[in-house]
Parts: structure tokens; sequence; C-alpha cells
């Protein structure tokens, strides 16, 4: 199969994810700032309801990855939007911490089946030449639904509210819908991933270096900018500025709308930049030293953001925490779908399970140390996780090189 058709099936179903997200997205920057208004009773339900979905998806993802043995990557694409609707449309309606559970975890159903199938898709279609390529452009495409989530949601729950940022998402599901025949006519019909595999082989992958660099970057990537920021960016801002931020002169805006436009930034440049950054991996090799010394660098950054300073410059490092976000969100993909290449249901399942991991344990550390310690001392210890965890995968590579492993 050419490239541009492989290009454009991931494209397609990165849309179609996309579209799926961008509830998800917005909840984000509104529940942490309008969690009343949701029949929530405390920032620490916040904290749960963010995390539930995450938390879900642990015990979904074997089961995922079987379907996945079973069915092809379109029923199970088609399905999961179907649900990703009915959970966002119900994000207007709910109202106290157990209607908002039950619709968490029917999300975390569908993201995984979202989710895994974009990766198995990547895996079928790359070769190694452009594997960076086709993971990036698959994660930046779903990127731009979530810029509308967070942006465009952010801006209609600081005007009408909480529900009407979700039938608002709902409107861009239903759009993003359109393009599911296309996406079943596109894809093929067969299995996405072949199930067998030796116990020997298993084994041996389970112990190698590349299999645990691949899990550690997969839970601290998504602990800190999947879990951490994500879910307190919003409340950072608050804290830092107060309940309004002039992002121009004489131009205030609420906090829910600023952070959505901080992280839909993000996502507006990911659809150019990823693709970009993964092209350029797939040339210049060296993958796991590159993540180590954005690792580290991410660290620095984290820790610069509870120093006082002008705001357009507290801004320009947020916005550079974004770049390090899209460029660590990538490299640790592809890094995954590399070592994919032997056992893909293995590496897949066990990645996307250490990602869940992370993204769970995220919101509720934030927020439930934020209560003793406040939001500001949540960022000075991710940056001490993340350059503890930078130091380690660098003496990890290094030992390696030394030795002469593959």
């Amino acid at each position: 199969m050419n490239v541009v058709s492989a290009r454009g099936q991931v494209r397609l179903y990165g849309a179609i994810t996309g579209a799926c997200v961008a509830g998800d997205s917005m909840l984000y920057v509104a529940l942490p700032l309008y969690w009343q208004a949701a029949g929530l009773g405390s920032l620490w339900e916040v904290g749960l309801i963010l995390s539930l979905n995450r938390l879900a998806r642990i015990p979904f993802n074997p089961l995922v990855g079987w379907m996945y043995s079973h069915l092809s990557t379109k029923s199970c694409a088609c399905l999961a939007a179907a649900v990703a609707l009915c959970v966002t449309a119900g994000y207007g309606f709910a109202h106290g911490l157990a209607a908002w559970a039950v619709l968490r975890v029917l999300w975390g159903f569908a993201w995984a089946r979202l989710n895994m199938g974009g990766m198995f898709t990547v895996l079928d279609l790359a070769a190694d030449g452009d594997r960076g390529r086709l993971t990036g452009i698959f994660g930046g495409t779903w990127q731009i639904g979530k810029l509308v989530g967070m942006l465009g949601g952010g801006f209609v729950a600081d005007i009408f509210g909480l529900s009407s940022a979700a039938w608002f998402c709902s409107a861009v599901l239903l759009s993003g819908a359109a393009g599911l025949p296309c996406l079943a006519y596109t894809l093929p019909s067969k299995r996405a991933v072949k199930k067998n595999f030796e116990i020997s082989g298993l084994l041996a992958m389970l112990r190698t270096r590349e299999f645990f660099l691949v899990m550690l970057a997969a839970v601290v990537t998504s602990f800190i900018m999947g879990g951490v920021v994500q879910s307190t960016l919003s409340s950072l801002m608050k804290s830092c500025c107060g309940d309004t931020v002039e992002m121009l002169p004489g131009i205030f805006i609420g906090c829910a709308t600023a952070a959505g436009i901080i992280q839909g930034i993000r996502c507006a440049w990911e659809p150019f930049l990823a693709p970009c950054i993964g092209r350029l991996t797939d040339m210049i090799g060296r993958r796991e030293l590159i993540f180590g010394l954005i690792a580290l660098f991410t660290a620095v950054v984290s820790a610069l953001l509870v120093v006082r300073m002008p705001l357009p410059a507290w801004i320009g490092l947020l916005l550079l925490l974004q770049l390090c976000n899209t460029l660590l969100t990538t490299l640790s993909d592809t890094l995954a779908t590399n070592a994919a290449k032997r056992m893909p249901v293995l590496i897949i399942t066990g990645y996307t399970l250490a990602v869940d991991l992370g993204l769970a344990a995220g919101p509720l550390f934030a927020f439930g140390l934020s209560q003793a310690v406040g939001i500001e001392a949540v960022y000075v210890i991710m940056a001490g996780i993340f350059a503890s965890t930078a130091l380690v995968w660098l003496r990890l590579i290094w030992d390696k090189d030394r030795k002469g492993e593959d």
C-alpha cells in the first residue's frame, strides 16, 4: 500500500477520534471551575470524575486488545463513536457524582477502543521509514477535536454554562460522525491484529530494556502532561492570575477560556508539528536519547512556572510546556509502535495500560495534593518527578550505548 493512501486512512481515523474526544477535553478546562453546577460536592470529586474514565480503561484495555484480535478496526471505531455520542450528550443532563461516574466509565470504554485502534492502524500501515510520521499524523489529527473541545467548549462554558458546553461538543461529534461511512469503506474488514505469539518470546520481550523504557515513557508522560497539566491548568491560572486573565491590554477573559486557548494552541499546531517531529526522528534515529533530553528540559520549564514574572513571559512558559508535551507524546507513541513490531497485542495493550495508569493517577494526585499544599507546590513536585525520571532514563541509555546493545 502506498504512503499516500496510508496517510489518508490514518488522517480519517484521527479525525473521527478527534470528534469523539471534544466533550472529554472540554471537561478538563470547565469542570474544575463549574463543578458546583455539575452537582459535585468538592474538588476531590472533580479529580475523581476526571480520573474515573482512565481508571476504567485499566481493566478495559485487555478486553479491547482481545476484541481487536477478533473484530475489524472499523467495527470497533463505529461502536466507540456511538458510545461517545451518548456520553457527550449525557454531560448536558448529568447532576451528581453517581451520574457523572457512569458517564465517565462509558467514555473510558469508548476511548480505549479509539486509541488502541489508532495505534493498530499505524502499526498495520507503517513501514520502518515512516512510522514516526504516521504516528505524528494520527496524534496531530485527533488533537483538532481536542482543540475544539477545550477552546470552544471552554468559551461556551464561561458564557452559557457547563450544560451548553456539553451540547456544543455533541454537535461537534455529530458533524465528525459523517466520516464514519468513509472509514467503513476505506479500512479493511480483516482483524486488526494477529493474536498468536510464543510464550518464550513473550517472556524474553518483558525482560528487555526496550520494553521497560517504553512503559516508563508511557507512565511519566501521561501522568504529568496528560494527567496533572491538562486537568489543573485552569486552576493554576486562577491561582496565579485571579478569576480573569488579561490576555490583551484591557481584554479580560475567564480562566476556563484562557486555559482552553493555551491548550488549544497546542492542539492547533499538532496536525502540522507532530508529523514533522515524527519524520525528523525517522531520519535521525536516537529517539530514546532525544526523549530523555526533552524530559529534562521539561522539568526545568515546569519548575519556572511557579516563579513570579510578567504575564507575557509566564504565558510564554506555558506555551513552551505545551511544545514539550507535543514532543514527548509523539516520541512516546513512536517508541511504542516501533517496539510493537514483534508482538503488537502485548506491547500496544501494555502501553495503553501504562498510559491509562498515568492519566488516572494525575488528576487524583493533583487535586488531592493541591488541597493540602496548593496548586503551585504541585507543579514543583511535578518538575522533580520529571527531572528524576529523565536522569534515570539517560543513565539507562548511556549504559545501553556503552555496552553496545541494540
